[in-house]
């Protein structure tokens, strides 16, 4: 985590699906890593699965819809 020692990884292919299963793998084989995963999509199943095996997820097109302004709506 952010202690220094243990790693951070922060995964973000160009496909949910590997991003997804690649966090996975990572949080087993290194439980002690900050795992940050990105995601295009919003998926309440998938931010379930990685929170609730310790990673964080973030959404992109939240972040893009987010920093647009209101009147572009």
């Amino acid at each position: 985590g952010l202690d220094g020692n243990a790693p951070v990884i922060i995964v973000g292919s160009g496909h949910d699906s590997t991003n997804l299963h690649t966090a996975l793998s990572f949080g087993q084989n290194h439980p002690d890593a900050l795992v940050i995963v990105r995601s295009f999509r919003a998926s309440p199943f998938m931010e379930e699965v990685l929170r609730e095996a310790g990673a964080h997820p973030f959404n992109l097109g939240e972040l893009i819809i987010a920093g647009m302004p209101d009147e572009w709506f």
